[in-house]
């Protein structure tokens, strides 16, 4: 499942919730006002008890169906905002493997051309420090193993909310997920 898919849940599953939790509400006025019209009623008509009583039996089924169809609706959003924080684990996972499949490309070229810079100069050379420089030189291979690393890190910890997290927590990441995934994405400088 996609980050967009999930996404989309989200918004199904919050239109879900909206609507069972307003049943409830409706419900809850229907019985309260049917149990106060009944009682009214029951002055002046004694004999009708059992089919009010019925009735009422009726409402409260329905309001009890209504409060366990809320609870579903709402474990059904979490769960979909829990399926948002996988499938962006998901993407970060897909990431890491194509900056190490990259890193590992990286440094087997690396390697192909020190040993011909070692044959042709005669001597070793090993990546290091900028002439001038005394902070160690961070090579392309290097910087891109990193952030594979920074991604597998992303995800574990995406899937480690998503399966322990507190449903406040996220539904926090699964809302900045969805801003994140709506905001314009910044511009990128190759390297």
């Amino acid at each position: 499942m996609t980050v967009e898919q999930a996404l989309s849940q989200i918004d199904r599953s919050e239109k879900n919730a909206a609507r069972c939790e307003q049943d409830v509400v409706t419900r809850e006025g229907e019985l309260e006002t049917f149990e106060q019209q009944a009682a009214v009623r029951l002055v002046d008509e004694p004999g009708e008890a059992e089919t009010l009583t019925e009735e009422i039996v009726r409402l409260r089924t329905g309001l009890e169906l209504a409060r366990r169809t809320a609870v579903t609706a709402a474990e059904q959003l979490l769960d979909a905002r829990r399926d948002v924080l996988r499938a962006r684990a998901g993407e970060h996972r897909a990431e890491m493997v194509r900056l190490r499949a990259d890193a590992d490309q990286r440094e087997a070229r690396t390697r192909e051309l020190l040993a011909e810079l070692a044959e042709h100069e005669g001597c070793e050379f090993t990546p290091g420090c900028p002439p001038g420089s005394t902070w160690p030189h961070r090579t392309r291979t290097m910087l891109t193993r990193l952030r594979a690393t920074t991604a597998e890190t992303q995800a574990a910890d995406l899937e480690r909310l998503a399966d322990t997290g507190k449903p406040l927590q996220i539904e926090q990441k699964a809302a900045a997920i969805a801003a994140k995934n709506k905001a314009p994405a910044p511009a990128t400088v190759a390297g």
